[in-house]
């Protein structure tokens, strides 16, 4: 076991010295990452959507049905018919059960998606910013680059400097613009919120079919008074 950890903590070791020489491969590596995780964060919204369309549509679904329900009853009892009008109720009661805990779907659904929607917006200013730095470091291999270069020219080459200069200026202005970046998306932008839990409220009762029954009865009874 000892051999391993040590083996370990060596290959760790070598792939650190690596990364140091490859500065390339790291920026490429930190740059799929950061596309992997936005790629993770739009499927997770994408899901997220259709499953509160689909809770969405059930809940329609449950109001028309409990409308067409209260007109039947409205009927029964214009009717006097008393068993059917009890019926009616009682499934009404069952399907206004049901609709509290569509609905309390519904509400966590559309937070979740609130939620998921500001992961995907950080994960795309992540990406923004890894491939700012990936451009930094490319700017920087080419200055390097071209410091190596000088450096042999310089004994026969009075213009050697010049392409140089040029480009540590670049890599200056690179680095200016990405550190303003950062700057203004901390100011804009709190990761906390991110993982913000949106309390769901449900109704506190659901009425019965005697209080149905009785709401209809009164709603036709005014009607009839109204005609």
């Amino acid at each position: 076991m000892f051999k391993t950890l040590m083996s370990r903590l060596r290959s760790r070791g070598e792939r650190a010295a690596a990364d140091e020489r490859h500065p390339l491969l790291v920026a490429d590596r930190q740059r799929t990452d950061a596309e992997g995780r936005l790629d993770l964060a739009r499927r997770r919204l994408a899901l997220a959507e259709a499953a509160g369309q689909a809770e969405a549509g059930r809940l329609a679904a449950a109001n028309r049905r409990i409308a067409v329900l209260e007109h039947r009853t409205a009927e029964a009892l214009l009717e006097g018919n008393r068993q059917a009008a009890q019926q009616s109720a009682e499934l009404i009661a069952r399907l206004s059960a049901d609709r509290v805990w569509s609905l309390a779907a519904v509400r966590a659904g559309d937070a979740e998606f609130k939620r998921l929607a500001r992961g995907v917006a950080l994960a795309e200013a992540h990406l923004a910013r890894v491939q700012r730095a990936g451009r930094i470091v490319r700017a920087e291999e080419v200055v390097r680059q071209l410091r190596d270069s000088t450096a042999r020219r310089r004994g026969f080459d009075a213009m050697a400097d010049a392409p140089l200069a040029e480009a540590e200026a670049t890599l200056a202005r690179l680095r200016a613009r990405q550190a303003e970046s950062i700057a203004a998306e901390t100011a804009g932008y709190d990761e906390d919120d991110a993982t913000e839990r949106h309390a769901v409220v449900l109704p506190a009762t659901v009425p019965g079919a005697a209080e149905i029954l009785v709401g209809l009865r009164n709603r036709v009874t005014m009607a009839s008074r109204a005609a």
